[in-house]
C-alpha cells in the first residue's frame, strides 16, 4: 500500500463551522481506496477561528469511513492544538 496526500481547501466563503451545524464539501479527484489515516488543520483565522469537529465521514461510491473525534481545534480549548491526526490503519 503507498502513500497519498489530498489537501482540500475548504475556505468556500461560506459561513462554514457553526456551532450545531453539519457541513459537506464535495471534491472530485483520482480514486482514493482504503482510507484509513485523516489529518485536519486550520490557521486560526476569522472572527471565531475554534473549531469542535464531532465527526469527519469520507464516503466513496458505496464505501464510508467515519472518524469520531470529539476534539477542539482551537488555541483557547483543550487539548490546545489546531490540528488532529487520526489513525484506524491496521
Amino acid at each position: 500500500m503507498g502513500q497519498s496526500v489530498l489537501f482540500v481547501d475548504l475556505n468556500s466563503g461560506q459561513d462554514n463551522f457553526l456551532r450545531g451545524q453539519t457541513d459537506t464539501f464535495t471534491m472530485v479527484g483520482k480514486c482514493v481506496f482504503d482510507i484509513c489515516k485523516i489529518h485536519l488543520s486550520h490557521d486560526n483565522a476569522g472572527v471565531n477561528p475554534s473549531w469542535f469537529v464531532n465527526s469527519v465521514s469520507v464516503s466513496m461510491d458505496f464505501e464510508a469511513v467515519v472518524f469520531n473525534i470529539y476534539e477542539w481545534l482551537a488555541k483557547d480549548e483543550p487539548p490546545y492544538t489546531l490540528s488532529y491526526t487520526g489513525s484506524q490503519c491496521v
